[in-house]
């Protein structure tokens, strides 16, 4: 059903494609005013596989099989992998710039959040961002873990099956999204933990001690700011 209302929405001039490849710069700005800009782009599986493209999670391989198989079926990426770059002047100075002009699209869903786009159709940026990523040793995978990894997997089973391959079709490529590590913001994890295996809260805290350095913060929550930091609530 997915992939016949795409092909409508194709076939009544909702999704058009460009006449050239091109970049698209997209930004939003949330509800609490935060404000993210980035690249639209397609991101290499070669790249994935070689660990140019890196991950910090591991996978569930059913999910991997599923999302393979959901791609193979509707034929896109409905969604983008997010992917975090190290700063950049020649990048940057391309967002700044193209944003000067009005976007091409500006909505704001019932979340809240307003969207931008603005494709970078012009030959010279289109040169100068492809070099200034093709110069870059990593990029780093900040969510998207398992559409990335599918996209690898649909890769292998699409190139195994091509007599003809030749690294230029669309299977090679998975769509992301690339933010700069300065507009990137990374939110704590939370975990409920249900019991202390046998110890009393007292033999925990002395296991805790040999460590950690641990302190009272209260009874105010608490949020890390630091690497190493960790937050902790504890039978009252």
């Amino acid at each position: 059903m997915v992939k016949n209302r795409y092909q409508e929405f194709k076939e009544d001039s909702i999704f058009a494609q460009d006449e050239n490849p091109s970049y698209y710069i997209y930004k939003i700005v949330d509800r609490d005013y935060q404000v993210f800009n980035g690249i639209v782009a397609a991101a290499s599986v070669e790249d994935y596989e070689n660990n140019i493209i890196k991950k910090h999670e591991d996978t569930i391989s059913s999910r991997e099989i599923v999302f393979k198989d959901y791609l193979k079926t509707v034929g896109f990426n409905a969604e983008p992998v997010l992917l975090t770059y190290p700063e950049n002047d020649t990048v940057s100075n391309i967002l700044i710039e193209t944003q000067k002009q009005r976007a091409e699209f500006e909505f704001t869903t019932t979340y809240r959040d307003t969207h931008y786009l603005w494709p970078i159709d012009k030959t010279e940026d289109i040169k100068a961002i492809t070099e200034a990523f093709g110069k870059m040793e990593t990029l780093y995978i900040a969510d998207g873990h398992h559409r990335s990894s599918s996209s690898q997997l649909l890769c292998a089973d699409l190139r195994a099956e091509n007599k003809n391959h030749n690294g230029s079709e669309s299977y090679n490529y998975f769509m992301s999204y690339l933010i700069c590590e300065s507009e990137l913001r990374i939110h704590e994890f939370n975990r409920l933990i249900k019991d202390l295996n046998g110890l009393t809260k007292e033999e925990f805290l002395i296991k805790l001690d040999t460590v950690f350095r641990i302190e009272n913060r209260g009874i105010m929550p608490y949020k890390p700011t630091k690497q190493h930091h960790f937050s902790m609530y504890l039978g009252g």
